[in-house]
């Protein structure tokens, strides 16, 4: 049965090729179809279209709800009850939690934009 469909070579290190490798393989890809699936999955002349976008979005989303919990923090230390009811104090304990987790998903965010911009870029994904 004829086909349409047309060849073309790709030349890669064998470091590149062995990621490439790797990757199609823990996707369960092929090569050729992993390949036609990044190219393919942005235009390169749409900067919003680019993997890095994505991250980089999340970590200004992650910065807005940082600035929201530290505000409502600050909001919560400059009540003018003194003593601080426990109601009051919970707030703060559970803001100053969250808060916590906001800065732990701020880090892993910041983790995958960096990789995904050394993946975009062709470089390594480990620290130099």
């Amino acid at each position: 049965m004829a086909t349409n469909r047309k060849r073309m070579n790709v030349s890669f290190t064998p470091e590149k090729l062995s990621r490439v490798r790797a990757l199609s393989k823990q996707l369960g890809l092929s090569m050729s179809e992993l390949l036609r699936r990044l190219v393919l999955a942005y235009d390169a002349l749409d900067p919003v279209s680019l993997p890095i976008f994505l991250p980089t979005q999340r970590l200004l989303e992650i910065n807005a709800q940082q600035a929201r919990l530290g505000n409502q923090l600050k909001q919560a230390l400059d009540s003018d009850e003194a003593p601080r009811s426990p109601a009051t104090i919970r707030q703060i304990e559970k803001l100053i939690s969250e808060i916590g987790e906001v800065q732990h998903t701020l880090r892993r965010s910041a983790e995958d934009a960096l990789t995904s911009a050394r993946v975009f870029s062709g470089e390594s994904e480990s620290p130099a």
